[in-house]
């Protein structure tokens, strides 16, 4: 197979079956021929790597330009989005609802100084009392001078410093078991049970303490059936049923309904006789 290339200016191109020599025209002389012979094979070879290459190289572009304008679409709708997230209702239509919490902090209208920090006039406080008769002393004893570090073992303290600490101790279940006793009678040999408490009336039962203070936070604080239960089992490790928290309440309802009907009672004739009163318009 023959290749023809026509020469340009100042550039030799030697005509070959074998290959294509092309000599620049930098070179000072031309090299020889067994120098720089390409065989044809190895060019056309070369020729369709290059052309492979240069797809790739169209494609990674067209790749490049379609993230590109993502890239562009994604900071076009971010910024969007913070325009319209730095709106309020005090740049914008939008109602002060919307504020969320970003609402400024509302400005007190009390004056400054009027009242000063802390406890004001009148006010009660809670604040811990030392006790002349704690439960338990717990002494601290001094083993080392903190200056010299000379031991201090047996030199006796002068004074001690008390900082009293207000806790619960652990609490338990207290568990009494009723014992009521069988005797036989000489006289007749008929046997005798002793009667058990009159509040002691299943083989095993909740006490009134208990059973009060499940009522007190079912009751009182609003707490529900089960969450109460929760509270008995984390504090005393005795979970206490939705069942038993509604039969106590009905029953302590019921032992206190005349007493409610009584103070009931007390307002209603209280009420009536202010209104038998004459106004002071009438004592005119």
């Amino acid at each position: 197979m023959q290749v023809y290339f026509q020469p340009g200016p100042d550039v030799v191109v030697l005509r070959t079956d074998e290959g294509v020599t092309v000599l620049p025209p930098a070179l000072a002389e031309p090299p020889t021929l067994a120098m720089i012979q390409v065989p044809l094979e190895e060019w056309l070879a070369l020729n369709e790597c290059v052309q492979a290459q240069a797809a790739t190289i169209r494609q990674q572009a067209d790749i490049i330009a379609q993230q590109t304008a993502t890239m562009a679409a994604q900071a076009a709708e971010l910024q969007r989005r913070r325009d319209q997230g730095a709106k309020t209702s005090r740049t914008s239509s939008k109602p002060p609802s919307s504020d969320g919490y970003r609402k400024p902090c509302p400005v007190s209208l009390r004056l400054r100084g009027q009242h000063p920090r802390g406890g004001q006039p009148g006010h009660r406080g809670d604040t811990l009392q030392r006790v002349a008769q704690p439960d338990a002393v717990r002494v601290h004893p001094g083993t080392e001078c903190a200056h010299c570090h000379t031991s201090l073992e047996q030199v006796p303290a002068t004074e001690h410093e008390k900082r009293p600490v207000f806790d619960i101790p652990p609490v338990q279940i207290e568990v009494t078991e009723h014992q009521a006793e069988s005797k036989v009678c000489p006289a007749c040999g008929q046997t005798t049970t002793a009667p058990f408490p009159p509040d002691v009336t299943p083989p095993a039962q909740y006490g009134e303490r208990l059973k009060t203070q499940a009522v007190y936070f079912n009751v009182h604080h609003l707490l529900p059936l089960e969450r109460t239960g929760e509270i008995f089992a984390d504090l005393y490790g005795q979970p206490v049923s939705d069942e038993t928290i509604r039969s106590t309440t009905a029953y302590i309802a019921q032992q206190v309904e005349p007493a409610n009907q009584a103070i009931a009672q007390q307002l209603r004739q209280a009420e009536a006789s202010a209104r038998a009163q004459p106004s002071g318009g009438q004592r005119r």
